[in-house]
């Protein structure tokens, strides 16, 4: 320390006096700086006497030279002409480097009375950052860990050897890393990418920053990297857990060894025509009946091959919502339930035709007479007799939803029947169109008219109660 002191006391009255009488003359000419190619810097000029002292500093002040930021020659003269060699190493042993503001200085040895001669100028040139690029490593699937990760080796090299400005990494996933100067170039650093996904490129950016006076200068460059398809994870079988509380819920759960990509899914396919996604390899799903189910779950991106299924037996739903086959009063609220059975659905539509048909071969075969009208009432009567126990016993109608579609089909039965000509002509008064008195209010309604208010009564009757 005392010599670092007695240094920058000395350099500092030196070079700051200017005295009165004859000095020799030293000049610097010119400055060749190689640096950035990892080759040296050199002075050269003139000087008329016979050894020099010739200093190069990073030290960018005069007052701030010291030994430890600079770097002290001797340098004889010849011909009146010097040079001065200072090598990369050199520089770089005082923590000098590209970008910095370096200070060159020359001086008569021995001469205490004459100003030294300075020269300042900028490392590494005035106007151009080095050039930089990064290079990765070969990715395969040896790299990825048991959590699905990917560690990978990044090369950062900067054309003109060292570079003593900040290095800031971008690595496409969201994160980045800033380096600071360093002694080593090329340089290595190493990122791992957490569950990267294989159908991405991820796109790696370097910026060189503080390589110029002005520090938004920078110098970049971007690569693509994308990772391989290493397969499926490993998968468990589904386990299945039938709520005690309501046996149509029932929670789903896989098991993943690994990890997933932020943007992949599970994709639950339920038996019974639904399919879900979800983020999380559990599932709460709810049946509208009973019956045996085949279950999977697969994870997307992945092909077909990522799938697990099981099967899951549901033997105690009652949410009032379906068709249970158990002959309850849980189907009371859902009409049409029993449609989740196709055969159900064609049985049903066939009983609405052929009571259409018993009620409009009646009011016909009433009118005109003929053997055929009642051919197809006849038949039309024992299809419902067939029909209806099907129904009932079978698809899980309930004696309500049977009133309601009689009453229904009734209705607009007798607006046809008797209210156009259609079936029957107009001017044809058959029971079922006439008017008849009702009781001691005298009110006149058809027939047709008093059968469907019995029916819409007594549905009214079953279906409130």
């Amino acid at each position: 320390m005392k010599k670092g002191f007695f240094l920058t006391v000395s350099f500092f009255l030196f070079f700051s006096a200017i005295v009165n009488g004859q000095c020799d003359n030293v000049d610097i000419t010119s400055i060749s700086d190689d640096f950035e190619n990892s080759g040296p810097v050199i002075g050269n000029g003139t000087a008329s006497c016979d050894e020099l002292v010739v200093v190069l500093s990073c030290a960018q002040e005069l007052a701030n030279i010291n030994a430890f930021n600079s770097i002290f020659k001797d340098i004889g003269v010849v011909n009146g002409n010097w040079e001065a060699t200072f090598s990369a190493s050199e520089i770089v042993s005082k923590k000098c480097g590209c970008g910095d503001n370096m200070i060159m200085l020359a001086f008569c040895k021995g001469d205490q009375t004459c100003p030294a001669t300075v020269k300042k100028f900028k490392l590494c040139g005035e106007d151009e950052c080095p050039e930089i690029n990064i290079t990765p490593s070969p990715i395969s699937c040896a790299d990825k860990n048991a959590d699905g990760d990917f560690a990978v080796d990044f090369t950062i090299n900067a054309s003109g050897g060292l570079f003593t400005g900040l290095y800031n990494v971008t690595f496409g996933d969201g994160t980045n890393q800033v380096i600071p100067s360093t002694t080593t170039n090329p340089l290595t650093i190493t990122h791992t990418y957490s569950c990267p996904n294989s159908n991405q490129t991820y796109f790696v950016s370097i910026l060189a920053v503080g390589c110029e006076s002005d520090i938004n200068h920078t110098s970049n460059d971007t690569v693509p990297i994308s990772f391989p398809d290493c397969g499926c994870p490993d998968m468990s079988d589904i386990s299945s857990t039938v709520s005690s509380d309501n046996g149509c819920e029932v929670d789903f759960d896989v098991e993943v060894n690994g990890c997933l990509p932020m943007d992949m899914q599970y994709i639950w396919n339920f038996g019974d025509g639904t399919t879900e996604f979800s983020t999380t390899s559990n599932y709460t799903y709810t049946y509208a009946q009973n019956g045996t189910y085949d279950v999977s779950v697969c994870i997307t991106g992945f092909g077909s091959s990522c799938c697990v299924d099981t099967t899951v037996d549901i033997t105690n739903c009652s949410t009032g919502g379906g068709d249970d086959d158990d002959d309850d009063e849980d189907d009371d609220n859902c009409f049409f339930c029993f449609c989740v059975d196709f055969w159900c659905c064609i049985a049903y539509i066939l009983f609405i035709i052929a009571f259409f048909t018993l009620l409009s071969s009646l009011a016909y075969a009433l009118c005109n007479g003929g053997t055929a009208a009642w051919v197809v009432f006849g038949v039309s009567l024992a299809a419902i007799l067939v029909l209806v126990p099907i129904l009932i016993w079978v698809c899980d109608l309930d004696f309500c939803q049977l009133l309601i579609s009689f009453a229904t089909v009734g209705t607009i039965n007798w607006a046809i029947v008797c209210g156009t000509n259609i079936i029957i002509p107009v001017t044809c008064k058959t029971w079922l169109c006439s008017q008849h008195s009702i009781g001691i209010l005298g009110i006149q309604v058809s027939g047709f008219l008093i059968v469907n208010l019995v029916l819409w009564l007594l549905a009214l009757l079953f279906c409130v109660t």
